[in-house]
Order: C-alpha cells, then structure tokens, then sequence
C-alpha cells in the first residue's frame, strides 16, 4: 500500500511539473506576445502535408501554381518551405529559422 501511495505521489509531482511551463508569462519574463500575422509559415522535406491539408481543409480558398503559398478563406497565407531531406539539409534550416524567431517580424514566424 505504501508503494503505491508513493507512485500516485510521484506521478502528480511528474504531472504538475511537466504542466508548470504552461502559464501565459513569456520566457523572458515578460508577457507573452498576443500579436498575430497572416502568414503561417511550413516547413517540411515534400509537398505531401500540403496535399493532404487541401484536400480535408474546408477554409482552403486556393493555392499558387507553384503550390508555393495556399490562401485560406479569411486571408491567411500558408507558406509552404520545401527542404529536401537529403544530407540534413531540412533540419539545418529549419534550425536556422528557429533561432531567428525572437529577430523577425510576425509574418515572417
């Protein structure tokens, strides 16, 4: 019985400390951004992810010829980032994308 006193105690302690991240106060202390852009910006290795969202998403107006940006019903643009996989070229920029997300403008997150 105690054993399993123990466990439920270290799973909530597991389970609340995982959720403490959680609050609305930014990383640096300060309030998080609440500004939105128009723009979602995707990366991915192939154009699989945007065939898929096109074919099941209703709010999908159109998309470019070269498939590069879809408009959703509401003008939002998702940009479609397309990276091959190959010798790591995807994760390197996607990496250099992400440690410039405190840099750019919101459009551009």
């Amino acid at each position: 019985m105690k054993k399993r006193v123990v466990a439920i105690l270290m799973a909530t302690v597991v389970a609340v400390g995982s959720l403490a991240g959680c609050g609305s106060k930014g990383g640096n202390g300060g309030e998080a951004s609440t500004e939105e852009g128009k723009v979602i910006n995707i990366y991915s290795w192939n154009d699989e992810f945007r065939e898929r969202l096109e074919a099941v998403y209703p709010e999908v107006e159109s998309t470019s010829k070269d498939g590069t940006v879809t408009t959703l019903k509401d003008g939002t643009e998702i940009h479609w980032i397309i990276n091959p996989n190959q010798d790591g070229v995807y994760q390197q920029k996607l990496d250099e994308a992400l440690m410039k997300q405190a840099d750019v403008d919101t459009d551009d997150k």
